[in-house]
């Protein structure tokens, strides 16, 4: 049966709730103690698809240097277990979804682009698994938005329902990243959040007149709180 609720948040995973630094840290740190591979190694892997424009996935890296399922299942299990006892998330994460998860006929997901390998460890250590996310192979959100509009509302995919049937009169996106927005519908919002972004971001002047500048998580509470109120 359809429910149609008011509003429907879309938060993305890497440089907004998460602290991909640290967690990339972290990883290195178990990887390079449960293996052969040394920081060196990682760095000059880091570098060289970095210069190409791409971004590295460190998963895809282990998996091409170990061939042990042992050694791998070690440093995964750690991992999660380590950082599952730390707090990778940036500040405000916890903030932000405790607020949504308690306003009424509101529901939110994790959307994030990345490979389904890593983007999955990161939410697994992060805590962040629990909560409904979709995994996509592309960073332009706003045109996968747009694919979701149906007869003026937003039908919501499975994924990020927990297989419930869903329609929401108003999507909001939270992104660190221009390109996410781009063909986002007009009955869509978001925020793009500037303190993460990367540092050809950081001056960034959005077009979109949907789309706001913030420069903390907290922010988009108050802005929200404001609006609803």
């Amino acid at each position: 049966m359809l429910r149609v609720i008011k509003r429907f948040y879309l938060l993305d995973l890497d440089r907004c709730l998460l602290n991909v630094d640290k967690t990339f840290d972290l990883f290195v740190e178990v990887l390079t103690k449960n293996s052969s591979i040394t920081e060196k190694d990682i760095r000059i892997a880091r570098l060289k698809i970095e210069t190409s424009g791409d971004s590295f996935d460190v998963w895809s890296f282990v998996k091409k240097e170990l061939f042990d399922n042992k050694v791998i299942s070690k440093i995964t299990d750690e991992f999660i277990s380590i950082g599952k006892s730390q707090d990778l998330l940036n500040i405000g994460a916890y903030q932000l979804i405790k607020y949504l998860n308690g306003q009424p006929k509101t529901q939110f997901g994790i959307v994030t682009y990345g490979s389904q390998a890593w983007q999955r460890l990161k939410l697994e250590a992060s805590g962040l698994y629990k909560y409904p996310h979709l995994i996509i192979e592309h960073k332009y959100k706003g045109k996968l938005v747009k694919s979701w509009l149906k007869a003026r509302r937003f039908s919501i995919p499975y994924e990020l329902t927990n297989g419930e049937l869903i329609a929401t009169d108003e999507i909001v996106l939270i992104d660190d990243k221009k390109d996410a927005f781009l063909e986002l519908p007009e009955m869509a919002r978001g925020y793009l959040v500037i303190s993460q972004a990367s540092g050809r971001n950081m001056t960034i002047k959005t077009t979109l007149g949907q789309v706001k500048l913030v420069k903390r998580l907290s922010q988009i509470v108050t802005e929200e709180q404001n609006l609803i109120d």
